[in-house]
């Protein structure tokens, strides 16, 4: 087992994931995953207050890029997006994918982290503001099926949350056993 804070960390790894996600099945997979509905939730949700997006091992920013647009969408404007990776050349990819979504909206402030996901605790400070906010955690990927040890990093990595707070997480099932991939 290979904890997914060590995947993609040198740049040959992190190559090798950016021309996998360019593969047609993957790509057509990232369109399906239902983003536009979170994003109604989300703004449901926030009852006029500010909304945070932080992306949890954000790798290329696809998901996040894509809810941003769904929230704009819906002139949701209120808008900061954190992007947290431990792998430095794909949180490059992450706030270049941001930068291109954003690009019609600079008063949106965007703010990469580099750090690992199992410390989000400790970067509370950067995700303090005056104002009632809600926060969006976000895990695409399978990130969260690929820890060590789920329920830790939920009772440890997640106590900066409030009550009003949102998780958002991918999470595979699987309906074939893995030798009948066509199932």
């Amino acid at each position: 087992h290979i904890e997914q804070s060590y995947k993609y960390l040198d740049v040959m790894d992190a190559a090798n994931w950016c021309a996998f996600t360019k593969h047609p099945r993957y790509a057509s997979y990232i369109e399906s995953v239902p983003i536009r509905e979170a994003a109604e939730a989300a703004i449901k949700h926030t009852e006029n207050k500010g909304l945070d997006i932080i992306g949890l091992g954000v790798g290329t920013g696809r998901h996040e890029a894509r809810l941003m647009t769904h929230l704009l969408d819906h002139e949701h404007f209120d808008l900061r997006l954190f992007l947290l990776d431990i792998s430095q050349p794909l949180l490059s990819i992450a706030a270049q994918q941001a930068g291109e979504v954003l690009a019609d909206n600079r008063s949106i402030p965007v703010c990469t982290i580099h750090g690992n996901f199992h410390q989000l605790a400790s970067y509370a400070d950067i995700f303090s503001s005056h104002s009632p906010r809600v926060k969006l955690m976000c895990m695409f990927g399978f990130t969260f099926g690929n820890l060590d040890n789920e329920i830790r990093f939920v009772r440890n990595s997640l106590t900066m949350c409030q009550p009003d707070d949102l998780l958002l997480m991918e999470i595979g099932l699987a309906y074939a056993r893995s030798d009948h991939p066509e199932e």
